[in-house]
């Protein structure tokens, strides 16, 4: 008999993983571009404002989240510009 799928657990997984997800990108995002440790303590918009990024920022934060996922969850998320090669995000 095939095992059933449990939503539930699921659902709660995907919780879990999302609040803990947006400090470590945040966290990778400073490394990445040797910020100091007052911008770990932001989240990913803060610092795209504070840094006065405009154009491929989105890019830098899926990288990251991508390298995570992968890292620590052992998932293999696919970003927006990986599903959709020939679109521009910015």
């Amino acid at each position: 008999m095939p095992k059933l799928y449990d939503y539930d657990a699921v659902e709660k997984q995907v919780d879990l993983i999302s609040k803990e997800l947006e400090p470590k990108i945040v966290k990778e995002i400073c490394r990445e571009l040797k910020l100091s440790s007052e911008h770990e303590k932001m989240t990913t918009s803060e610092i795209h404002c504070a840094l006065g990024l405009q154009l491929g920022f989105c890019y830098l934060e899926w990288r990251m989240k991508k390298r995570v996922l992968k890292r620590d969850y052992g998932i293999n998320w696919k970003s927006p510009s990986d599903l959709n090669p020939e679109i521009n995000f910015d």
